[in-house]
């Protein structure tokens, strides 16, 4: 579940696999909240979803579309996971759990100063 805190955010990610297929997932965050959400597979629209929740998806075995209604903080390509009827949300979930964040763009602690005390030894000429 997105928590309120969250910024907002949009995402596009595109993916290709090797029989050429193309997959486009959008995913659209204001608040906390999702506002949009859809996913195309060579253009074909698999799941579309509004910012009240109310959506679309393609049920893959029974070839119709079903209409559902998804928290408004919570993502339906992970609600929905189900490798018989939304296989295609198995993939993005899969590839997105093999992902990982490294943070390289921070200040590294440079936005601290540290001040140490120094003792100052004087020799005296003999």
């Amino acid at each position: 579940m997105l928590r309120s805190e969250h910024r907002s955010r949009k995402w596009k990610l595109i993916f290709s696999n090797t029989q050429k297929i193309h997959i486009v997932y959008i995913l659209i965050v204001e608040n906390g909240r999702v506002v949009k959400e859809k996913l195309t597979i060579d253009s074909e629209i698999l799941l579309e979803r509004n910012n009240s929740g109310e959506g679309k998806v393609r049920a893959g075995k029974l070839k119709i579309e079903i209409d559902f209604q998804t928290h408004i903080h919570e993502i339906t390509a992970l609600k929905r996971r189900d490798s018989i009827q939304h296989h295609f949300f198995e993939e993005i979930y899969n590839c997105a759990k093999s992902l990982k964040y490294y943070q390289f763009g921070t200040g590294l602690g440079k936005g601290r100063v540290t001040v140490a005390n120094s003792i100052r030894i004087g020799l005296k000429d003999t």
